[in-house]
Formats: C-alpha cells, sequence, structure tokens
C-alpha cells in the first residue's frame, strides 16, 4: 500500500493552505523577518511587528501575477490554494455484484485497512450506514448516512437507503469536512458522534473527492453544492430544518456558513473554522491581500456569518499556527446568535478531537442537547387559557 496518511487525515485537514498559498504565505513572513532583523540592528525594541506594509505589497504582487498565470480564473486559483484530497482517495467504494448497491468500503491504505474499528465499518450492512450518489449539477458527491448505534440496531435497517427512517428520524448532524481528508478515513469520527451524540450523522465527500475524486476537480463551488445537495438530501430522508446542524471544520467551515446563511437549520458548528480565506496567507492592513482582493474572495465566512439567524458554536485552539485563533473569535463576534465558544488551550489545527476528546464530546454534547431541547420545547403541547394546542 502507499505511504499511509498521517493523524491529520483523520482530524480533518492540514491547513487552510494550499501549496500555493504556503508559498505566497512565506514569502510575507521573510520579509516581516527581515524586516524585524532590521530593526534590532537598529536598536529598535524587539516586540516582532505582524505587519508590514512592504511585506504586503510582495504578497499582493505575487498574488496577481499567480492570478494572471491562471487566465484570471480566480476558482481555479482558489482550488488549488484550499483543496488537497488524499490522493489515492483513502477509500473505494464497496458494490454488491447483484443489485449495485453500496455495501461498504475498501481502505487503500494499510493503516486504515488494518485499525480495527475502520476495518469495521467497512462493512455498511453491519452498522446501519447508507451511501447514496447525489447530482451536483454535472457532477456528483456521496453521502453517508450513520444512525445512532443504538437506533440503528433497534430498527433493523441495515443498509439503509434513501427512504424514510421508520421512525422519527430526530437531529442530523451534517459534517463538512477539512481540505486534506475524506470521508473515508473520517468515518469513525463520524460514528464516535453518531454514539456520544446520540443523532444521525450525514458526512458530506465534496465534489472532487473520494469516490468520484477521478471525475472532476474540487472548488470552492462545488464545495457549496456539494453541501447544499446534502442539507437537501437530509431533508427528503425527514428531518426538518430545525432538526439539522450543520458542521464544518476548517476549509468545512466555508460552505456550511454559506448553506446556513441562506437556508434555516437548527444550529452551527464551526471546528477551527477560517474567517476569510486570504486571512489564511497574511494578515489585513495596507495593501494587504485581505484589503485588495476582497471582492474576489471565495470563503467570506466573515460576510456569511451575520446572515446566520440560528445558534453558532464555534470550537478552536489557541496554539492553531495554520488558522489561528483570531479567525474564530472574529467568527464569534460577528455572528447573531452565538454559543459560548470553546477555546481549547494549547490545541493546533487538527488535534482538538485527538488530545481533548472527553472535554470535546462533552462540550458538543452540551450543544446538541441544547437543540434536542429546543426541538422537544416546539413539539410539546402549549398550555393556553381554556385549553392545550
Amino acid at each position: 500500500a502507499p505511504l499511509g496518511p498521517g493523524p491529520w487525515f483523520c482530524s480533518g485537514g492540514a491547513s487552510g493552505l494550499g501549496r500555493s498559498g504556503a508559498a505566497i504565505s512565506m514569502s510575507h513572513k521573510a520579509v516581516v523577518h527581515n524586516e524585524n532583523l532590521a530593526d534590532q540592528e537598529d536598536g529598535a525594541e524587539e516586540e516582532p511587528r505582524p505587519l508590514s506594509c512592504t511585506a504586503n505589497c510582495v504578497v499582493s504582487s505575487l498574488l496577481v501575477a499567480y492570478i494572471c498565470s491562471r487566465k484570471c480564473d480566480v476558482q481555479k486559483v482558489a482550488s488549488e490554494f484550499a483543496f488537497f484530497p488524499p490522493s489515492p482517495p483513502t477509500y473505494q467504494l464497496r458494490r454488491d455484484e447483484a443489485s449495485g448497491e453500496v455495501v461498504g468500503i475498501d481502505y487503500n491504505y494499510s493503516e486504515l485497512a488494518e485499525e480495527l474499528t475502520s476495518a469495521s465499518l467497512g462493512n455498511f450492512k453491519a452498522h446501519g450506514i447508507a451511501c447514496e450518489m447525489l447530482e451536483v449539477g454535472r457532477e456528483r458527491c456521496c453521502v453517508f448516512y450513520l444512525r445512532p448505534p443504538a437506533a440503528a440496531a433497534d430498527e433493523h435497517i441495515g443498509a439503509a437507503t434513501a427512504s424514510k427512517p421508520s421512525s422519527a428520524p430526530g437531529l442530523v448532524v451534517i459534517f463538512a469536512h477539512g481540505n486534506a481528508t475524506d470521508c473515508g478515513a473520517m468515518m469513525p469520527f463520524y460514528y464516535a458522534c453518531a454514539a456520544s451524540l446520540e443523532v444521525a450523522v450525514l458526512a458530506v465527500e465534496y465534489v472532487g473527492y473520494g469516490a468520484y475524486q477521478e471525475e472532476s476537480t474540487p472548488s470552492a463551488r462545488s464545495a457549496f453544492r456539494s453541501v447544499e445537495a446534502a442539507y437537501q438530501h437530509a431533508l427528503r430522508l425527514g428531518h426538518t430544518p430545525d432538526q439539522i446542524i450543520l458542521y464544518g471544520q476548517s476549509i468545512g467551515s466555508a460552505p456550511v456558513c454559506a448553506v446556513a446563511a441562506a437556508n434555516p437549520v437548527g444550529g452551527v458548528v464551526l471546528h477551527s473554522p477560517i474567517a476569510t480565506g486570504l486571512r489564511t496567507m497574511t494578515d489585513n492592513g495596507p495593501c494587504s491581500p485581505v484589503c485588495m482582493f476582497a471582492c474576489l474572495e471565495p470563503f467570506n465566512n466573515l460576510r456569511a456569518i451575520k446572515r446566520i439567524e440560528s445558534v453558532v458554536f464555534i470550537i478552536h485552539g489557541t496554539e492553531d499556527e495554520e488558522v489561528p485563533c483570531s479567525h474564530g473569535e472574529m467568527l464569534h463576534a460577528a455572528a447573531q446568535a452565538p454559543h459560548p465558544p470553546y477555546w481549547v488551550e494549547g490545541a493546533g489545527h487538527s488535534d482538538i478531537v485527538e488530545n481533548h476528546s472527553d472535554e470535546y464530546f462533552r462540550q458538543l454534547r452540551f450543544f446538541v442537547d441544547g437543540r434536542r431541547d429546543l426541538e422537544a420545547d416546539d413539539a410539546a403541547p402549549q398550555k393556553i387559557s381554556g385549553g392545550v394546542r
């Protein structure tokens, strides 16, 4: 098997930048570093300067040149900067030879194939996992539907289908993963969430990722459409808008914010989110890309979150070097209905679940239970003068 995935595979993504974006960001840091050295030689104070007009001009100039080299195709540039589907994908779909139905997945990496939880979850029938292919314009993507283990066992749903569950479906969390992983690697995490939170999970595989990776190239537009398609699929499964919680990790926060801003949902969780894509390359300031290319920003969560009417819960590591915690703080401050945030002391971009799992699930369970309580209150009869309605 190819060299297996590192820990970042199972935690949602390596960073908010692609290789090209990282190179441009490094140029910015190099200029700032040289200026700080010059300050020290001149006897200036030793506190590093976070912003520099010169550094920002260098980054903006490099970005202009790069956009021109791509024939001014901003979507293509955003795709190259933001998306890193595992190559090869971590899994392949396994179908029943007679019916063509997806009955499981086979892993392309020995580390996943030999890991007991991943290997077990590869058998969908045993765990009540359903896989559906959704049309996204002229492209297609996969979604994986996991019922809470207890519910799946009670209902004997086996492989499940696109038809509505036999009982009221309840809450569903729609997961949009990070840029450098896919649903195969994330499957144990999805299953843990379904079990720990006692909710259904609908995991989205973006266009250009996973089973259909060879058919398409991922882009900001197709990622947004993939999450929108998953939202509509959840409605077809019988979930009501107030039962839908959208969960976006890292780059996944962008399509989640866009869909939540355009549709009613029960709640939103943003895990190590980006405020905007350009802010992952450089800070704001004179001549910075954040100012110069604001009208071209494809991942403007700061703008989208102001239109989200449902409650927003933000999780961010305080030592995140890929997408600084300031991104989460800006989004929390801009949200219409912010839930108390979970700032994970000492955590980075991709290690919150691995190193802080107990507190992570406790905080997430508290948020989900709040949505569940609201749903129960809405469904309960209301006492009024003269009777009950």
